[in-house]
């Protein structure tokens, strides 16, 4: 099991992201009845943060190479 470096959830859609030891950025969703499910992985060379953008319509990370 990877451990989160850092998390954020999106309140429009309940959908909190992980940014992984594998520098992949993981999303979950919430349901209704609050159980966490995985949803996808988005590939990432080493991401460290990550965040959605205000709109809730887009995720940005951050990496050590900038």
């Amino acid at each position: 099991m990877e451990k989160a470096k850092c998390t954020w959830v999106n309140p429009k859609h309940r959908l909190p992201n992980f940014t992984c030891d594998d520098g992949c950025v993981r999303l979950y969703r919430i349901s209704d009845s609050n159980k966490l499910t995985y949803y996808r992985t988005l590939p990432r060379e080493r991401a460290l943060s990550v965040t959605w953008s205000p709109d809730a319509q887009r995720i940005f990370s951050g990496s050590s190479d900038g």
